[in-house]
């Protein structure tokens, strides 16, 4: 098949990434249509440990943008006589766009509207409030125009979980087009028996003097809807009744000053150790994996923390919900509450019996329903669902 992607920086998303060189891997031209980010290509191609010299199978076309704004880097991007020609051109036989903010996923969903092909949705967020007023009332309107026409405009919308569908619908997707397709695991790299990741996180506990202590962690963006700070509350309960608990934070965001202000004046013991490249070492290193978001998709990193043998404790939103069934393979507590977050941590810190039993099958539920296999192959019978 001859596919077409569009999605706003391509080359900062390792998910969509691995996925367009698993389609090409099985014989079929994948073309990517992305904003192209001037001055930040090679931030985000450092950001992802995936080799791109490795996927020639994948045509990436970056598309000049209208308004550049790199931090946050953002662009407002219709190529769509590019977009036309690229289509007639390549005989693309299915339009797949991801993520409806993205100005290149509206143009593609315009042009192959009108020119008959094939066009699926894909809508791996949840949509959030910023908070900055101006920034909020614009991404409204775009709702209300841009995102409506693009999810009633597809043949199929995907989502990475059931409780996703909420968004497309109030956006105007009829209830028979959604399709639930989650994510893809690579299993073989998040391995908890890799030698080399075994060894890194001895020394990560070393270096915060962890010992037999439990380490809890946290990995992803450093912003609000996470819910960082109800963590950083919840710590300073556990760290009464055990004080040599620590605290890992892997990730960045605009909110970190703040956190670190919080954690400093509450006498939280924790380590903010910044964004990295690959954190493979520091799920290896966690004990429990805390994800205390306050809205949420289908997480990746608590996918990733499953698929590493780790017991998870997760607020009750979004695709959680999908992921962890209370009392069995983690804990769910109601978002922005510190009181039960802390009982749940407590209660794991307290079983280590039960930690090993909620990470075995966490692994197990990786392996069986979130490979890339499984992922890809759907995605595959959807495509040609549509040419059929």
């Amino acid at each position: 098949m001859n596919i077409l992607l569009a999605t706003e920086y391509y080359h900062g998303n390792p998910r969509l990434v691995r996925f367009s060189v698993e389609l090409a891997k099985r014989g079929h031209e994948v073309n990517v249509v992305t904003s192209y980010l001037s001055t930040s290509i090679a931030k985000y191609r450092s950001q992802t440990s995936l080799d791109y010299g490795s996927f020639s199978g994948v045509n990436i076309i970056e598309a000049n943008p209208h308004i550049d704004i790199l931090n946050p880097p953002y662009t407002v991007t219709f190529p769509l006589t590019q977009v036309a020609k690229l289509i007639k051109q390549r005989d693309i036989q299915i339009c797949h766009t991801v993520m409806a903010f993205a100005t290149t996923s509206a143009a593609v969903a315009l042009i192959s509207k009108g020119l008959k092909i094939p066009h699926i949705h894909e809508e791996p967020g949840v949509g959030t409030k910023t908070g900055y007023f101006l920034v909020d009332l614009v991404a409204s309107t775009y709702n209300l125009a841009i995102c409506r026409f693009i999810m009633k405009s597809a043949k199929r919308v995907v989502v990475l979980t059931k409780s996703q569908a909420d968004r497309p619908l109030r956006l105007g997707a009829n209830a028979g087009k959604i399709v639930v397709i989650p994510s893809g695991i690579d299993c073989s790299l998040f391995n908890p028996n890799r030698s080399e990741s075994i060894k890194e996180a001895q020394k990560i506990r070393d270096n915060i003097g962890a010992g037999d202590a439990t380490v809890l962690g946290y990995v992803g963006r450093l912003v609000p809807v996470k819910g960082v700070k109800y963590l950083l509350l919840a710590m300073k309960e556990v760290q009464k009744e055990f004080p040599n608990t620590h605290l890992l934070i892997v990730g960045e965001g605009f909110e970190k000053a703040e956190l670190k202000e919080i954690a400093q004046t509450r006498g939280i013991n924790v380590d903010f150790v910044g964004w990295k490249k690959d954190a493979l070492a520091y799920y290896a290193a966690f004990d429990v994996f805390v994800l205390p978001s306050v809205q949420e998709g289908l997480s990746h990193a608590l996918l990733e923390a499953m698929a590493m043998k780790k017991p998870a404790v997760a607020t009750s939103t979004g695709g959680n919900k999908d992921l962890i069934e209370n009392g069995k393979n983690g804990f769910l507590v109601p978002p922005c509450n510190p009181k039960l977050l802390s009982s749940s941590i407590k209660e794991l810190i307290n079983n280590d019996e039960l930690r090993k039993k909620m990470g075995t099958l966490n692994r197990r539920i990786v392996e069986t329903k979130f490979s890339w296999e499984n992922t890809v192959s759907k995605f595959e019978d959807l495509y040609r669902s549509l040419l059929h």
